[in-house]
């Protein structure tokens, strides 16, 4: 008779930090796009104002988010998809902040 083998895998549950840097990004996101609607909308200098300080409030979340996704991946015995999707995204978004300041 031939063997069985039976695996079995343990359900690991997310890291908190995996998923709050994949928070960041979504609110990365949210102030890069609210940047967007305050230069169509607001011409004056208030307007100016107002989204550098969201599109430079965006950059700074990317980063943070990128950070905490790095210590996310180094955690023992927890899952790592968020934190991996976090840093990956959040990795994008530093290099196209980084490619728009340069050019």
């Amino acid at each position: 008779m031939a063997k069985r083998y039976r695996y079995s895998f343990t359900k690991r549950k997310e890291g908190t930090l995996g998923k709050w840097s994949f928070g960041m990004f979504f609110l990365g996101l949210a102030f890069f796009v609210l940047a967007i609607v305050f230069t169509f909308i607001h011409n004056s200098r208030y307007g100016l104002v107002l989204r550098n300080t969201m599109a430079i409030s965006s950059a700074l979340i990317y980063v943070y988010g990128f950070i905490i996704g790095l210590k996310s991946l180094g955690k023992k015995e927890v899952n790592h998809r968020f934190g991996t999707f976090g840093t990956v995204l959040n990795g994008m978004m530093i290099f196209f902040w980084t490619s728009i300041i340069i050019l």
